[in-house]
Protein backbone atom coordinates (compact mmCIF):
# COMPACT_ATOMS: atom_id res chain seq x y z
CA UNK A 1 0.00 0.00 0.00
CA UNK A 2 1.37 3.25 -1.40
CA UNK A 3 2.14 6.05 1.81
CA UNK A 4 0.47 9.32 1.70
CA UNK A 5 1.58 12.51 3.39
CA UNK A 6 -1.44 15.36 3.71
CA UNK A 7 -1.39 18.77 4.37
CA UNK A 8 -3.76 21.96 4.15
CA UNK A 9 -2.42 25.29 3.71
CA UNK A 10 -3.64 28.49 3.57
CA UNK A 11 -3.39 30.70 0.11
CA UNK A 12 -4.93 33.01 -2.10
CA UNK A 13 -6.54 32.12 -5.58
CA UNK A 14 -5.41 34.79 -8.48
CA UNK A 15 -8.30 34.83 -10.81
CA UNK A 16 -7.15 37.12 -14.05
CA UNK A 17 -5.78 39.11 -11.53
CA UNK A 18 -8.54 39.32 -8.95
CA UNK A 19 -6.72 38.11 -5.55
CA UNK A 20 -8.77 36.06 -2.73
CA UNK A 21 -8.26 33.83 0.24
CA UNK A 22 -8.46 30.30 -0.24
CA UNK A 23 -7.61 27.24 1.61
CA UNK A 24 -6.33 24.42 -0.01
CA UNK A 25 -4.68 20.90 0.12
CA UNK A 26 -1.24 19.49 -0.65
CA UNK A 27 -1.38 15.24 -1.35
CA UNK A 28 1.97 13.39 -1.84
CA UNK A 29 1.75 9.67 -2.94
CA UNK A 30 4.71 7.35 -3.53
CA UNK A 31 5.07 7.04 -6.73
CA UNK A 32 4.44 3.99 -8.99
CA UNK A 33 8.12 3.18 -8.93
CA UNK A 34 8.69 4.02 -5.51
CA UNK A 35 11.74 6.05 -6.77
CA UNK A 36 9.90 9.09 -4.78
CA UNK A 37 6.86 11.06 -4.50
CA UNK A 38 4.17 12.33 -6.84
CA UNK A 39 2.73 15.39 -5.52
CA UNK A 40 -0.15 17.37 -6.21
CA UNK A 41 -2.52 20.53 -4.85
CA UNK A 42 -6.06 20.52 -4.80
CA UNK A 43 -8.77 22.65 -3.52
CA UNK A 44 -12.46 22.92 -3.64
CA UNK A 45 -14.59 25.81 -4.51
CA UNK A 46 -18.01 26.75 -5.40
CA UNK A 47 -19.45 27.20 -9.11
CA UNK A 48 -21.22 30.27 -8.43
CA UNK A 49 -18.19 31.80 -7.21
CA UNK A 50 -15.96 31.10 -9.75
CA UNK A 51 -18.00 31.90 -12.29
CA UNK A 52 -18.42 35.54 -10.64
CA UNK A 53 -14.76 35.94 -10.81
CA UNK A 54 -14.65 35.16 -13.88
CA UNK A 55 -12.55 31.71 -13.49
CA UNK A 56 -13.53 29.69 -16.81
CA UNK A 57 -11.41 26.48 -16.16
CA UNK A 58 -7.39 27.84 -14.90
CA UNK A 59 -6.34 29.78 -12.15
CA UNK A 60 -2.74 30.41 -10.18
CA UNK A 61 -3.22 29.35 -6.40
CA UNK A 62 -0.69 31.74 -4.65
CA UNK A 63 0.93 29.18 -1.55
CA UNK A 64 1.51 30.03 1.78
CA UNK A 65 5.44 30.70 1.29
CA UNK A 66 4.82 33.24 -2.04
CA UNK A 67 5.01 30.27 -4.61
CA UNK A 68 2.81 30.28 -7.50
CA UNK A 69 1.21 26.99 -8.60
CA UNK A 70 -0.84 26.82 -11.88
CA UNK A 71 -4.67 24.82 -10.70
CA UNK A 72 -7.53 24.18 -13.23
CA UNK A 73 -10.81 22.56 -13.91
CA UNK A 74 -11.29 19.42 -15.52
CA UNK A 75 -13.43 20.96 -17.64
CA UNK A 76 -14.93 24.67 -18.43
CA UNK A 77 -17.20 26.16 -15.73
CA UNK A 78 -20.51 28.06 -15.83
CA UNK A 79 -23.18 28.04 -14.38
CA UNK A 80 -24.85 24.25 -15.97
CA UNK A 81 -21.32 23.10 -14.05
CA UNK A 82 -21.52 20.73 -10.43
CA UNK A 83 -21.60 23.05 -7.36
CA UNK A 84 -18.57 22.45 -6.27
CA UNK A 85 -15.71 22.05 -8.45
CA UNK A 86 -12.43 20.71 -7.73
CA UNK A 87 -9.24 22.52 -8.93
CA UNK A 88 -6.34 20.58 -9.12
CA UNK A 89 -1.99 21.04 -9.87
CA UNK A 90 -0.34 18.85 -12.35
CA UNK A 91 1.38 16.37 -10.21
CA UNK A 92 5.28 17.01 -9.85
CA UNK A 93 7.45 14.26 -9.24
CA UNK A 94 9.77 14.94 -6.03
CA UNK A 95 12.76 12.25 -5.99
CA UNK A 96 13.25 12.72 -1.97
CA UNK A 97 12.62 14.28 1.29
CA UNK A 98 14.83 16.78 1.02
CA UNK A 99 13.63 17.92 -2.05
CA UNK A 100 9.98 17.39 -0.89
CA UNK A 101 10.62 19.60 2.57
CA UNK A 102 12.02 22.30 0.08
CA UNK A 103 8.90 22.44 -2.62
CA UNK A 104 6.20 21.73 -0.18
CA UNK A 105 6.89 23.49 3.17
CA UNK A 106 2.84 22.60 4.09
CA UNK A 107 4.46 18.70 4.46
CA UNK A 108 6.95 19.30 7.03
CA UNK A 109 6.39 17.97 10.35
Amino acid sequence: MASINQADGSGQIDIGGRISPVSYHVIAKNADDNAGKRVHIELSLPRDWLVAHGFEKEAVLIREDGSRTAVRADSLVDVAAPLSIVLASEAEAISSDQELGSAFPELRH
